[in-house]
């Protein structure tokens, strides 16, 4: 027994000595030294962009990411693939250690003449065996073929958590969103209201003149046809908010009626944060989930041509059963009733080459098109970053222009409304004037939509969000 389980002990150490295939190395990206559209207005430095949302300093925004971050089904389906990964992962590690199984029947049993070779012989009669054992069994490891596939579960277990990772980014840009474009109709209809009100004012002030003598019905008709057109506006408007809040209420992970309370009450666009840095390039590639989960699925492809390689060799276990058996019961833990056997098994597909060089093949072009997936992912990305900040600088800009327009449109409609007053001017003017202001007044509420929804579209394409 001492000399077996030193040559089990000498098998372990030898398993580990040898593993076909070559190892995974690291890809390198190619990535240039900086954003080819990286500007003054952010930083080099690292971005602190874990909980990003926060930066635009929304109570309900906040409320809003964090009930998704527990409640998401999307998230929840997430975890459930991690928790499938992370049973293969240690399933893989359990194929590498040795296994033993115990087992014990009674069976009744009587011999046969014809089995015995001489049917003269008495079979004698029918009898109760009574047995127990324990068997046990350990592939050696000799060429890897094992560690390969533990190898490749671990990093396809690292691949679905950042498939997580990577759910939950889209999750929360994807709310931060949608709530950004749920203010802009909000402030877009409080703007129509406005101008209703305004224009009912100037369909009372031609009426009014008209009923003096000083204008013609034609003043009345044209003031209130173009209160109807600011009227027609609306239920549009009220009808996007609704399905804006019914988006929100999925993300959430709720029914539409668990986000009225926050989302009923009117709020303005929350004002757009800076971004407090991009960093260089290569940093997308420890921070983006994406690009990690593609990068992981790589290297679990390259440990599965070195375990598909391994089928080239024999495989060798060791056997061993130490068991009892006996007729009669009461003798079955008798030192007479013991049953010891052990030795090697040996395996190997002489024959079937052509079959395993299909397999390594086709292992091969796993990697291939997963290594093509990672490079693409890194151009995404690398794309999605750009486009964020040429966009972001953009809103920046328009934002700018579009308010001067609206105090310019607004004082030019106040001095053509003085001038009809005092009889100077014609209505038509002060109506052009007004719709001026309306059309100012709603592009200024979609560029800073604008504007809010391109920075939340860099933060994620930062990969900003998921460390937590």
């Amino acid at each position: 027994m001492i000399r077996n389980l030193f040559l089990l002990a000498v098998a372990g150490l030898i398993s580990g000595c040898m593993t076909v295939g070559r190892d995974y190395q690291t890809q390198d990206a190619g990535l240039p030294s900086r954003h080819r559209d990286a500007s003054t207005h952010v930083s080099r430095a690292p971005p602190q962009i874990d909980r990003w949302w926060t930066l635009f300093r929304d109570p309900v925004l906040n409320r809003l990411v964090e009930r998704a971050l527990l409640q998401n089904l999307d998230l929840v389906a997430a975890d459930a693939r991690i928790q499938q990964s992370r049973a293969l992962a240690r399933s893989a590690l359990a194929n590498r250690l040795p296994n033993a199984q115990g087992t014990g029947f009674a069976n009744v049993q009587r011999d046969s003449r014809e089995a015995s070779g001489n049917p003269s012989l008495a079979s004698g009669d029918s009898y109760t065996l009574y047995s127990g054992q324990l068997d046990a069994s350990w592939e050696l490891d000799l060429f890897g073929g094992l560690r390969r596939a533990q190898n490749a579960a671990s990093r396809d277990l690292d691949a679905d958590s950042a498939n997580r990772a990577a759910t939950q980014v889209s999750l929360v840009a994807e709310i931060a969103d949608t709530y950004v474009r749920l203010r802009a109709l909000q402030e877009r209809l409080a703007q129509a209201r406005a101008t209703v009100a305004a224009q009912q004012d100037a369909v009372s002030l031609s009426r009014s003149r008209f009923q003096a003598g000083l204008v013609s019905e034609l003043d009345v008709a044209q003031a209130e046809a173009l209160l109807a057109d600011f009227r027609a506006v609306m239920p549009g408007l009220q009808t996007d908010i609704q399905d804006r809040r019914n988006q929100i209420a999925q993300l959430v992970g709720t029914i539409p009626s668990g986000v009225v309370t926050d989302l009923q009450p009117f709020r303005i666009i929350p004002a757009t944060p800076g971004v407090p840095g991009i960093g260089v390039p290569s940093d997308l590639l420890r921070r983006r989930p994406d690009i990690i989960q593609t990068e992981r699925r790589v290297a679990a492809a390259s440990e599965r041509i070195g375990q598909q390689m391994a089928e080239y060799f024999p495989k060798i276990s060791l056997l061993g059963t130490l068991g009892l058996q006996a007729r009669d019961a009461a003798a079955l833990f008798s030192g007479s009733a013991g049953l010891v056997s052990a030795g090697p098994s040996i395996q190997w597909r002489l024959l079937d080459f052509a079959r395993i060089d299909a397999e390594v093949a086709r292992s091969e072009g796993v990697e291939k098109e997963r290594l093509a997936l990672y490079r693409a992912a890194i151009l995404t990305a690398m794309k999605e970053v750009d486009t964020g900040l040429v966009r972001l600088r953009g809103g920046i800009q328009e934002q700018s222009v579009r308010a001067r327009s609206v105090a310019a449109q607004v004082r030019a409609r106040d001095i053509a409304r003085d001038q009809y007053t005092r009889g100077l001017t014609q209505l038509l003017p002060v109506l052009d004037a007004q719709r001026r202001v309306n059309d100012a007044q709603d592009a200024l509420i979609r560029a800073r939509e604008a504007r809010a929804t391109a920075a939340i579209a860099l933060f994620k394409a930062l990969g900003g969000g998921w460390s937590i």
